[in-house]
């Protein structure tokens, strides 16, 4: 079973990304993000290296603790 959430906002990283039209799928009763986490990461790190104003300590974290 699949669906799509038009925003969802995952939490999972240390800080909130909101991700728009986003596949999620049924897994043991949750509804679970179907999408490649790593892909995500990458995707994520890219857009915090390029931001235009200061990061933020979790952000710091997130990209000290990425494993690619």
């Amino acid at each position: 079973m699949e669906k799509t959430h038009e925003t969802f906002v995952y939490e999972e990283l240390g800080f909130p990304v909101e991700l728009i039209d986003c596949s999620m799928k049924k897994l043991l009763e949750e509804w679970v993000l179907d999408i490649n986490m790593v892909a995500l990461q990458r995707f994520v790190f890219k857009g915090l290296i390029h931001k235009p104003y200061p990061l933020t300590g979790k952000e710091i974290r997130f990209i000290l603790h990425i494993k690619f």
